[in-house]
């Protein structure tokens, strides 16, 4: 799998706005980030510093997504909860601009309504990986979700399904194991799941 690289000042990236291409420098501030005004069908994060463009998910992606989302809303909504995908958060102490595949926000930490970015802390946070995101994914996104206190980060390859769920303790995130059938425990959600996928299409098994 190859890995998502930093953009570095030899290899500058191209920023498309509304003013016409811009030039990226390898690190912006998120006062600055925030103040480019790039193209909706451009998606763009700043993490810990530095701007990436994370592409469209493919449509088994977009699919696992919506499973997610209606399965989490079901379980979720009623206690109050908030769920929402590819919503833009900001983590102003982790110098990042992040925007999650899917995102679940505390009955008293609700975002609001109209703004954006969201400025509230999600309490759960999760990711698709693919080919191009996996080491934003599995390193910088991870740190800064942990140092900014969210609670259960979950990261979900839509290859297999399989889920590394991390939660939140004194010392940073501790990755749950599974159990003898595949599952893996989320204290969020006080269950066990596992996610299966058939051909394009995947479903949540208990």
């Amino acid at each position: 799998m190859s890995l998502t690289k930093p953009y570095s000042p030899s290899t500058p990236s191209t920023m498309q706005t509304r003013h016409g291409p811009i030039a990226l420098p390898e690190r912006l501030s998120l006062k600055d980030f925030e103040g480019l005004d790039w193209v909706k069908e451009e998606r763009w994060e700043l993490i810990e510093g530095v701007p990436c463009m994370s592409p469209s998910g493919i449509p088994e992606h977009q699919h696992l997504g919506m499973v997610l989302a209606s399965w989490l809303n079901g379980l979720l909504e009623s206690l109050g909860y908030f769920i929402v995908p590819d919503v833009d958060i900001r983590f102003s102490a982790q110098d990042s601009y992040l925007r999650p595949d899917l995102s679940a926000f505390h009955p008293d930490r609700l975002p609001k309504e109209g703004k954006l970015p969201v400025s509230e802390l999600p309490v759960l946070v999760v990711e698709l990986l693919s080919a191009s995101t996996a080491a934003n994914d599995l390193g910088p996104k991870l740190t800064v979700y942990s140092t900014a206190g969210v609670e259960e980060y979950w990261v979900v390859d839509p290859k297999t399904g399989a889920v590394m769920l991390f939660v939140l303790n004194q010392n940073g995130y501790e990755q749950q194991s599974t159990d003898s059938n595949g599952r893996v425990t989320s204290p969020l959600l006080n269950r066990s799941f596992r996610i299966v996928r058939e051909g394009i299409r995947y479903r949540i098994v208990e």
